[in-house]
Formats: C-alpha cells, sequence, structure tokens
C-alpha cells in the first residue's frame, strides 16, 4: 500500500513513484507493522510518501514514452494544477505489448513399413493491450482537514492468436 501524506492515493504504486517530481518529496517513511488504521489484512507493508508543506501554486506535468520492436510502446501524463488550498490532477495511460513467435513441427505415424511424414510451420502473436484515465480533487478545509474525490476509469485486452503458415 502507497500513501501520500498519510493518506491513500488513487494512483497505482508505480505511477505515484514515477510521477511525483522529486522537489516536492520531503521524505519518504517504510512503515513495516501498520496499525489498524490503515486495515493491514493480506499487506506486509506500507510506504508514506511525505510531501513538502510549502509546495508552490501553479501547474505541472509528466510526459513519459516508451518503445520498443514487436509492436511494443505506450505512454503516461499527468498534469497537477494547484491554487491555494485546492489541487487538481489528471492523467492517462496506455500500453501495448505484442510478443510474435514461430514454430516448426514434424509429425512421424508408423504403420508397418509405412512412415507418413506431417510437417507444419505456425506463426504466433500474442499481446497485451491496456489504457486508463484517472482524476481528482483535493480540498485542503483546514491543516489537518482535508477533502479528497477521485476517480479512475480503464480497460485491458490480452490476445492469443495462431496462424498455420505452411501447413503441409
Amino acid at each position: 500500500m502507497v500513501l501520500v501524506d498519510n493518506r491513500p492515493s488513487v494512483l497505482e504504486a508505480n505511477e505515484i513513484l514515477q510521477q511525483i517530481p522529486a522537489t516536492t518529496i520531503e521524505n519518504i517513511e517504510i512503515i513495516t507493522n501498520p496499525s489498524a488504521r490503515f486495515d493491514p489484512d493480506g499487506t506486509s507493508g506500507i510506504i508514506n510518501i511525505n510531501t513538502k508543506k510549502n509546495q508552490f501554486d501553479g501547474a505541472y506535468g509528466a510526459v513519459n514514452l516508451n518503445g520498443g520492436l514487436n509492436e511494443k510502446y505506450g505512454g503516461d501524463f499527468l498534469i497537477n494544477y494547484r491554487k491555494n488550498a485546492y489541487n487538481l490532477f489528471l492523467g492517462g495511460d496506455y500500453n501495448k505489448r505484442s510478443r510474435p513467435g514461430s514454430g516448426r513441427e514434424e509429425y512421424r505415424v508408423y504403420r508397418g513399413d509405412t512412415t507418413t511424414f506431417v510437417n507444419s510451420d505456425s506463426e504466433s502473436k500474442r499481446g497485451r493491450e491496456r489504457f486508463g484515465f484517472r482524476g481528482g480533487i483535493d480540498w485542503e478545509i483546514r491543516k489537518s482537514d482535508r477533502l479528497s474525490l477521485g476517480f479512475r476509469y480503464g480497460d485491458r485486452s490480452s490476445r492469443s492468436g495462431m496462424d498455420c503458415g505452411d501447413c503441409h
């Protein structure tokens, strides 16, 4: 479980660590024995990222792109706007990962003194695709009270297919 300023975040753990600017982090706490307040059932520990309290007003953002061979690409973004006691954020991500492959099989069937061969070549293409959007607003009512509202929407799919390229 990952918290930001002692509150659960709507962002996933790897997104939080990638997208919070290092200059806004005051310290990071590792809580190995969480209290019942955090409902630690099935959780081995908590990481709490404490941000600097005198953060600047204004906008900042981050964009990450990645790519590779065989249809492997994706990216994400996060835009944040802070004004007085309000903080708004909006983000999105998309990733596609394909894993092509090929194979060759040879079957031999023996019947008496006759041998029959069946050879086949195949191509396969497996992969995953996912996207998501997230956003939210924080309102710091008082120093010790904050109201947060957030959302996340997304979808993911996977495919597995094989084509017999040269069956004979």
